[in-house]
């Protein structure tokens, strides 16, 4: 390179070896650029001291390979690298409201609200930080939002945010795309039809596509998702796909952009759906433009645990063609459970479709090498978000990694990845010291003695300090890891079985589900085709012949079911129960061992965790622990649930040698609190820390399944996540975090500022005195942001202060108050929104149907907007009685609150089904009253008629919640059952009370079905 010129690819290439060298010794690396046949424009080559490459872009990729290979050990002699595609994508399915469809790992790193605000400074570092991150495994390209896309994302003020997106990627050598929905001109300009032959249609297209590259020069083009899933295409106008997708890349041509075309297309009609993509696509072979690729999933239905390849990979051959591969687990286990996907990738990518003879891999009909197609491309739909951790899983940042180690390099081994993976995460590391690069050291002085740019795998003393590492840590969890897909395919769908999840959330098992109305091709039922004779769907010749779009061999060899391979058995065919496999057992036999084997695999990956905790940072321990802990348990309800509905159709009876189910199959079927509620408002619960470290499973269990949210009850209130000045105990919070985490539940921090439950230290100096103002606000502030800072990006929203208000809408005389005025309420949320700016920010008390405090809260509201403070939201804490406060009262309060403009919180919801001689309302744990026999009459069990008035005023508040769902966040229970309710001993000592949903074993009381129905008949309006 010319002495002086700078680019943005040679500099970051720079800091990234001076940041991430871990050689102590001062080390001299050449940045060359050279004309070398043997290089693509992005590839490049390496020696001890030297990194060579054609453009700046591939010295970017070729110095994080250097530093890869440092850190792992392997030789620094590369004589090429080359990439296997040019255009290596991630999919990001992320809305323009921040949410992301199928994601699990927070909100969108991108989208903030239709009206996209200015991005801030703290957005540009993500977006860098995740560039360099693509950056450093060779992804080039990112697709910025969900292929369901909104009409608005070409609006002018999104686009203008997706400049500022782009800007802040261009420099690591990251392209934008846009996903589009194809009716756009009809919802976003007005015009009358979308159609792609219409000339005012293509007006339009022109005149937006040179206003997107008037905003983004290096915009890359567009991802269509159409006539797929409800969503227009050009079908909706009698044109076919390659007349949509050619009149857009037509009007993109000149800018160089391409039109990536999924193949994602079924109907809802009898057909195999496995057979639709491959009978749309293939009488359009050769109709597209050269800028046109066709983007078709790994297998024929929908990423599924275990597929064969897509057919249209063998048969195109005048179309270009490029693997959507799958890294969000929507299908295998999400953020809850570990699943190493890149097995299954490497599966698909060496599978061989014949196409041009033995060899025709996916990998080589894709990567031009097979037809030398000019445009070659990959992509991977996206599993990161605002997650501390970017990915949900500790573990599923291996699976980003592993799906930009295989877009580079198609013939790379998945268990290699895997471990280099490791490695990197995991492994020890040496003290690094600064390096120097060759124009800042031209007279290339090294250290007396220094051996340049050796390996750690080179140095005896290293190695041998590395031995008890991967003899320990390394093997065991490297197995652990290579394995975990295998197993979930085993305890969830083995031998060829797919689709079995449940409806819409795609998590846990319900082979049985098939609604009225609701689409065959949308129910598990249609994939398994269980019956008294046998099971599995019959694709073969004599079915629907899905084999016939494979060619031969393969063709010959998935219609015999004696020659299919067993792992794809039941997706060709369908087969008698008695049907006996190559080992000698029946088809029931085998399918049940597998399920066993499975349970028995994710059991063991608990124990391996547990035995590396020496090597481990204890945060991300308890994390993967606790999501191994769920894995476990759901791999039992996988295959209890699987097992014993099959069974009931077949009527056989288990294996010997089989581990027995433990659940109740008409338990399984009955759907969930958190399932019900889906859509209208989250059902949270009170967690504990027994609950949550996991000294009570059974609990734990009920609340995974029933329950979207969680609230701590007790561990970050500041008398027990700051119980001394300078000291925080974050063990219970963490564990809270990491269960609620494990779940998919969404979480609120439970309080932050408080008189009650009040750490003894917090407003008073060492004489007990009350300290002052200035001092107590910046303990308020530390606390704050010590809590909030920590936990980042993971708690949805807090409770900022708590019970301020008296009854009489008086403010609550606290130390709080005595020493700040009101003033403490402003300056806790405004400090709350400067720790942490994306989170909720809530209010929370108790008695709020009383009139006077609600008035009083909804003033406190106006005034915190009015001072340009954040408050999100408002929570009426429902500690009731049978008979008090009325339903119209709470709902006055509810429409109070909306009118305000914060959403409602029902929040510590229990019923109290014993007397209240004292008419006592609320929550004022201070208040106490003296126990008698009167006062405590159900002791023994409660009565019919009273258990029925408890069950009736159970669905009377809940009736009024759902008939005002559209302002109601969040309904969250005060504890999950009758044990763990603190009203056993509020407002009177050791009664027993009857207060919550679950009974004392953690059974469901009638009434939760009775929600349940509620739930559902109001969704169904």
């Amino acid at each position: 390179m010319p002495a002086g010129e700078k680019s943005p690819g040679l500099d970051l290439a720079k800091q990234a070896l001076i940041n991430g060298w871990q050689d102590p010794e001062n080390t001299r690396i050449e940045l060359k650029l050279s004309r070398d046949k043997q290089l693509s424009d992005q590839g490049f080559s390496l020696s001890p001291g030297r990194i060579t490459a054609q453009t700046t872009q591939g010295l970017l990729y070729g110095a994080y390979e250097y530093l890869r290979r440092q850190q792992t050990g392997l030789t620094l002699e590369l004589p090429f690298s080359n990439p296997s595609y040019q255009r290596r994508l991630l999919n990001h399915w992320d809305n323009l409201d921040g949410s992301v469809e199928r994601g699990y790992a927070g909100h969108s790193i991108f989208w903030k609200g239709r009206h996209q605000p200015e991005p801030t400074a703290e957005d540009r570092e993500r977006w860098r930080t995740y560039a360099a991150l693509n950056a450093s495994i060779g992804i080039n390209g990112a697709v910025l939002n969900n292929v369901n896309a909104s009409p608005e994302m070409l609006s002018l003020p999104v686009l203008k945010r997706a400049a500022a997106i782009a800007s802040e990627l261009r420099p690591y050598g990251i392209v934008s795309y846009l996903s589009i929905n194809f009716s756009t001109p009809i919802s976003l300009a007005g015009l009358k039809t979308a159609d792609p032959l219409d000339p005012e249609v293509i007006d339009w297209w022109r005149a937006k596509i040179s206003e997107i590259y008037s905003l983004i020069p290096d915009f890359g083009g567009f991802l269509v998702k159409a006539s797929s899933e409800g969503l227009p295409g050009p079908g909706d106008f009698g044109r076919s796909h390659a007349e949509g997708a050619n009149m857009l890349a037509g009007l993109l041509k000149p800018y160089q952009g391409i039109v990536m075309w999924r193949a994602f297309v079924y109907k809802p009609d009898n057909s195999d759906r496995a057979k639709q993509a491959y009978e749309e696509f293939m009488p359009l072979d050769g109709q597209f433009s050269d800028n046109v690729i066709i983007q078709v999933k790994n297998g024929p239905i929908d990423f599924q645990p275990r597929e064969p390849f897509s057919p249209l990979f063998g048969a195109l051959q005048k179309t270009a063609v490029m693997p959507e591969l799958q890294i969000t687990q929507e299908y295998l286990g999400q953020e809850h459970q570990l699943a190493f996907l890149g097995g299954l990738w490497e599966e698909c990518l060496q599978s061989d479709t014949w196409q041009k003879g033995p060899g025709s891999t996916v990998a080589r009909c894709t990567d031009g090498s097979l037809f030398n197609q000019p445009l070659t491309a990959i992509a991977g739909v996206s599993n990161i978000g605002t997650d501390n951790n970017w990915c949900g899983h500790p573990f599923a940042a291996a699976n980003w990694y592993a799906f930009g180690r295989l877009a580079w390099d198609n013939s790379a081994s998945a268990s290699e990845i895997a471990e280099e993976w490791l490695r990197l995460t995991f492994k020890p590391t040496q003290a690094s010291e600064k390096i120097l690069t060759s124009d800042e050291n031209p007279s290339s002085d090294r250290n007396p003695g220094a051996e340049p740019n050796r390996s750690p795998k080179e140095d005896p003393a290293l190695n041998h300090a590395g031995e008890e590492w991967e003899k320990e840590f390394l093997q065991p969890v490297l197995s652990m890891m290579l394995q975990s897909r295998e197993a979930m395919v085993n305890y969830m769908m083995p031998l060829g079985l797919h689709h079995l999840f449940a409806l819409d959330h795609h998590y846990g098992p319900e082979p049985w589900y098939d609604a009225p109305g609701q689409r065959k091709d949308w129910t598990p039922p249609y994939y398994h085709q269980a019956d008294a004779k046998g099971l599995g769907f019959d694709r073969s010749s004599g079915g629907s012949n899905a084999v016939a779009q494979y060619r031969e061999p393969l063709r010959s060899q998935f219609d015999n079911a004696a020659t299919c391979p067993e792992n794809l058995l039941l997706w060709f065919h369908h087969l008698p129960w008695d049907y006996r496999l190559q080992n000698g057992l029946s088809l029931w036999e085998e399918l049940c061992l597998r399920y066993d084997a499975g349970l028995q695999e994710a059991r063991r990956f608990r124990l391996v965790w547990d035995s590396v905790e020496s090597w481990v940072d204890s945060e991300v321990f308890i994390q993967v622990q606790a999501k191994l802990r769920r894995q476990a348990r759901d791999a039992q309800v996988w295959k209890d649930a699987c097992l014993l509905y099959f069974q009931s159709i077949n009527q056989l009876p288990f294996p010997e040698e089989m581990e027995r189910p433990v659940h109740d199959l008409d338990a399984l079927k009955k759907i969930s609190l958190r399932e019900a509620t889906k859509g209208l408002f989250l059902m949270g619960v009170a967690v504990n820390s027994p609950q949550t470290r996991g000294a009570r499973p059974a609990e734990a269990e009920q609340i995974s399944k029933h329950f979207n949210a969680i609230v701590p009850e007790n561990c970050m209130k500041s008398a027990v996540i700051h119980p001394e000045e300078h000291r925080y105990s974050f063990e219970a919070s963490d564990q809270m975090l990491a269960f609620g985490e494990s779940n998919q539940q969404v979480i609120t921090g439970h309080c932050l500022i408080w008189h009650s439950q009040l750490a003894p230290w917090f407003c008073v100096d060492e004489q007990a005195k009350p300290v002052s103002a200035e001092v107590l606000k910046s303990r308020m502030r530390e606390h704050i942001f010590t809590i909030m800072t920590r936990y980042k990006g993971r708690i949805k929203g807090y409770d900022v202060v708590n019970e301020a208000f008296e009854d009489n809408g008086s403010y609550r005389n606290s130390p709080f108050y005595q020493i700040l005025g009101k003033d403490f309420i402003r300056l806790a949320f405004e400090y709350a929104h400067q720790a942490d700016p994306e989170a909720e920010l809530y209010y929370n008390d108790y008695n709020m149907a009383n009139p006077a405090k609600c008035d009083a809260v909804v003033r406190m509201v106006e005034e915190l907007k009015a001072a340009g403070c954040r408050i999100d939201g408002v929570g009426m804490q429902a500690h009731v009685h049978l008979d008090d406060p009325s339903a119209a009262a709470f709902e006055t309060s509810i429409l109070k609150l909306a009118a305000a403009g914060v959403k409602v919180l029902i929040t510590e919801w229990d019923i109290s089904i014993l007397p209240n001689p004292y008419r006592h309302t609320g929550a004022n744990i201070a208040d106490r009253f003296a126990y008698s026999d009167q006062t405590d009459p159900y002791r023994k069990g409660v009565p019919e008629e009273v258990m029925k008035a408890w069950e009736h005023r159970v669905t009377e508040l809940f009736a009024l919640f759902l008939k005002h769902h559209e302002h109601i966040d969040r309904i969250t229970l005060w504890g999950l059952n009758d044990g763990n309710s603190w009203r056993n001993n509020f407002p009177i000592r050791g009664r027993k009370d009857y207060a919550l949903l679950f009974d004392r074993n953690n059974q469901p009381k009638a009434v939760v079905q009775q929600m349940i129905e509620l739930a559902l008949e109001a969704k169904s309006k």
